[in-house]
C-alpha cells in the first residue's frame, strides 16, 4: 500500500493554510494531541510512518475525518460492506 494519497492530504491542507510544520504542531498541541513538527515533515515527504495517534492530532488540526485517514494510511480496510461491524483496532484503549 502507497501511502501517497495520504501525503498529499497532509500536504495539501497543510500548504493551503499557509503553515509551517510548527504551525501544524502547535496547533495539534493546543487541541490536546501533540505532534511534533519533524513528525508533521517526514509524514508529507514519506520517511515517517504515520501512527494512529500522529493522524489523530492531524485530522483534529485540519478538520478531517479521523477514519478516513485511518484508511488512507492502511490501519482500516478502504471498503467495508454496508452495516459490517469491524473489531476495533488495539490502538483505541478508550474503548478496550
Amino acid at each position: 500500500m502507497t501511502l501517497e494519497p495520504l501525503r498529499e492530504l497532509v500536504r495539501r491542507e497543510r500548504r493551503g493554510r499557509r503553515w509551517s510544520f510548527q504551525t501544524v504542531a502547535s496547533k495539534a498541541t493546543e487541541k490536546d494531541h501533540p505532534i511534533g513538527a519533524s513528525t508533521v515533515r517526514s509524514i508529507e515527504n514519506g520517511s515517517h510512518a504515520p501512527t494512529p495517534e500522529s493522524l489523530r492530532a492531524l485530522a483534529a488540526v485540519f478538520g478531517l475525518n479521523y477514519y478516513d485517514l485511518l484508511r488512507l494510511a492502511g490501519y482500516l480496510p478502504e471498503e467495508t460492506a454496508a452495516g459490517a461491524v469491524l473489531p476495533l483496532p488495539a490502538f483505541w484503549p478508550e474503548f478496550a
